[in-house]
């Protein structure tokens, strides 16, 4: 996206938000696209002709929506409905502030011809802004959206046969998982998670290229390793482990579709020093090996 609005040159904080349309995107008759940004600072205040749903992949910064300025971290989702006035800002513009964001954009006549298929849930309705202008923000505690938000970038990167059936099945996961997300909103039931789990989330997000254990996540609240384990299994759906595995491998296929480390330094900036090992997972994981995943993009 920041390679399309460039063009618009540079413009402060208080001009009026430029209209960014959604024909720059669309292929063909399908208006879903996927983006995954580098946020920077020339990057004008600006609002869509079309639904816009990011996710912070990585890092620290702002963001700017209508006259709020709101602190954002890897994990924050937000809605923003169409002619919502939005951007995003790192904290500096040194490479360790950098701040990465999908954007799953999609046009007002896909989202009409889909709710006729599927109607939505009032509060989903309420959530995309098709019921009224406010955004939505929400918490990726249990990685849901991150999974879908990086599986759909590269559906949507390749464009291979099938690709519209495929953007359209993301879509429909994407919005029942934001649709849980919303029924949980300040509920202690299903999906809502607790402010220790959270914390060990965040522990794992900032630590998991290091040895980590549940020993080491279970003396930050502190609670017992039984009690942790059965805490965030409950709540999350994983085991510990489980976790931090799938968080190592969605890291692994990031570096392997953006860098060119070898598969050996990928394993090892993803905190896995046994190659063997970090193969034979991977492949278990994705059911390709990590060389097979890289050819494939």
């Amino acid at each position: 996206m920041n390679r399309i609005i460039v063009g618009w040159g540079r413009m402060g904080m208080e001009g009026y938000p430029r209209l960014l349309e959604g024909r720059i995107f669309w292929r063909g008759e399908l208006q879903l696209v996927v983006t995954r940004e580098h946020e920077w600072f020339e990057l004008p205040l600006h609002r869509h002709d079309f639904v816009e749903i990011n996710y912070v992949a990585e890092g620290n910064g702002h963001h700017y929506i209508g006259d709020a300025r709101l602190d954002v971290r890897q994990g924050d989702i937000f809605v923003l409905p169409v002619g919502a006035s939005h951007v995003y800002r790192p904290n500096s513009k040194e490479a360790k502030d950098d701040l990465v964001v999908y954007n799953f954009l999609i046009g007002k006549d896909t989202l009409e011809d889909y709710l006729r298929l599927y109607p939505l849930p009032l509060n989903l309705s309420d959530a995309l802004g098709l019921t009224n202008s406010a955004y939505r923000r929400y918490r990726d505690c249990a990685g849901d959206v991150r999974r879908l938000m990086t599986a759909s970038y590269r559906e949507y990167a390749l464009g291979q046969a099938g690709v519209e059936g495929m953007m359209l099945a993301y879509l429909t996961q994407l919005l029942l998982v934001l649709y849980r997300l919303e029924l949980s909103e300040g509920e202690e039931g299903p999906g809502h998670v607790s402010a220790d789990v959270s914390k060990v989330l965040q522990y794992v997000e900032d630590r998991y290229a290091e040895r980590i254990t549940l020993r080491d996540a279970a003396s930050l609240i502190p609670v017992s390793v039984s009690h942790l384990q059965r805490l965030f299994k409950g709540e999350t759906g994983q085991s510990f482990i489980e976790y931090v595995q799938n968080r190592r491998i969605e890291r692994s296929r990031e570096l392997l579709e953006g860098s060119r480390y070898s598969v050996a330094e990928v394993a090892r900036l993803v905190g896995y020093q046994d190659t063997k090992f970090f193969h034979e997972l991977f492949r278990k994981k994705t059911g390709q090996t990590p060389l097979q995943y890289r050819k494939g993009k």
